[in-house]
């Protein structure tokens, strides 16, 4: 009697069978090897939940070709069930399904393996009967060698190692890093166990305005971090904004220094501001205000600069005609011509010998304000009535200003 056990569904004649027919039964069987290699292509019925291929004994049957070819529509995934169930067997299956639905390849109760729409894979039946499996021929697949991709897509982790020379080498063409919900990143290892990592990772949606590039320098040089403490080494900063202090330092060449260059087009000149030898550190405040013209840049004594009338020479300034109320500074000679009260503040912070001098005119009467210091001993401002003057010279704390 003819059998069909083996695993393509040969004729298999017994002893004596087949009398005269040896020859059509032999070319039958090795056009059916050769369909076993060959491609094969079997329609699913329209939106079908199921289908099965089933090997024909003896006969051609695309379900016996090498790489097999799924068409139709579908609308919902569709469990394939190829058999016999003891058929131990390889093929490459390719859902060429329309309506983007996967199918399922099955054979026995066993595993199965699921092809997305438009993909192809290699599969085997280990052809156990009723707990038949279909295994995913490409799982856990060592490429050794050279193996060359034109456009590689991967559901999960991709993983490539090198030799402790070579690396990974990725060439001719760009790499895009997608994801599924987060931004991307790139982890770059240690060398000692892979003990830390330094990651780049793209910004989030809402900070973009549109796709951006960022060009590495052409030449071997270390990234400056946001955060990071750096050295900048001849750059070119076009109207930089420093939110918080600036430090200028030279190290041990000189005192740190600003260079004012002329425009350009004038030529190359500059002039430099730079830090004296200092034994302490010294804080210079500026005025809130330009000054008037032929006035000078004065100080308090502390640190604390204001404009006011140049001096004629010694110890006093040149006089000032004020008609409202006045910081004076030392060496001043004020004339208040007022019909109203006017307060004239004395110098904060004097030293002995400075003087400031007031003349007071127009009606009103001058307050003479002691900012914090004594007059006459006194820790009481004074007054100076219209038409009446005087002079107060600083003689040391106690004192005070002492009116002469």
């Amino acid at each position: 009697m003819v059998t069909y056990v083996n695993d393509l569904r040969l004729s298999e004649l017994a002893t004596g069978e087949g009398s005269g027919t040896w020859g059509n039964t032999t070319n039958t069987n090795l056009e059916l090897i050769a369909e076993a290699f060959s491609f094969g292509t079997e329609a699913i019925t329209t939106n079908a939940d199921t289908h099965t291929t089933t090997i024909a004994d003896g006969s051609t049957d695309p379900g016996r070709s090498l790489f097999l070819k799924y068409t139709g529509t579908l609308d919902s995934a569709c469990t394939i069930t190829i058999g016999p169930n003891t058929v131990s067997k390889l093929w490459f299956i390719e859902n060429a399904t329309s309506g983007s639905q996967s199918i399922i390849i099955s054979q026995g109760s066993g595993a199965n393996v699921t092809i997305p729409t438009g993909q192809t894979k290699a599969v085997y039946s280990d052809g156990a009967g009723s707990g038949a499996a279909i295994v995913d021929a490409l799982v856990d697949l060592d490429l050794t060698g050279t193996t060359t991709v034109a456009a590689l897509s991967a559901s999960g982790n991709v993983s490539a190692a090198g030799g402790s020379t070579n690396g990974v080498v990725i060439s001719q063409g760009d790499i895009a890093i997608k994801n599924g919900g987060t931004q991307s990143t790139i982890k770059f290892y240690c060398e000692s166990s892979n003990a830390h990592y330094a990651q780049i990772q793209a910004p989030a949606h809402s900070a973009f305005s549109g796709n951006v590039t960022l060009t590495l320098p052409a030449t071997t040089d270390t990234l400056v971090g946001k955060t990071t403490t750096d050295t900048l080494t001849n750059k070119t900063l076009t109207t930089p904004i420093a939110n918080a202090g600036l430090q200028l330092k030279n190290g041990a060449t000189s005192a740190g220094f600003i260079e004012f260059f002329e425009d350009s087009d004038n030529g190359t000149n500059k002039v430099t501001l730079i830090g004296p030898a200092s034994t302490a550190d010294i804080t210079l405040t500026l005025p809130n205000s330009d000054g008037d013209n032929g006035q000078v840049l004065t100080t308090d004594g502390s640190g604390v600069l204001s404009f006011a009338d140049a001096a004629s020479g010694g110890a006093y300034n040149t006089w000032l005609v004020k008609t409202s109320a006045y910081t004076a500074l030392a060496g001043d000679q004020i004339i208040v011509n007022s019909a109203s009260a006017v307060t004239i503040t004395l110098p904060a912070s004097a030293s002995a010998g400075n003087t400031v001098t007031i003349k007071a005119t127009g009606g009103g009467t001058v307050t003479v304000g002691r900012n914090s210091q004594n007059i006459n001993s006194t820790a009481a401002d004074g007054t100076i009535l219209s038409g009446s003057a005087t002079q107060l010279v600083f003689v040391d704390s106690t004192v005070g200003f002492l009116e002469i």
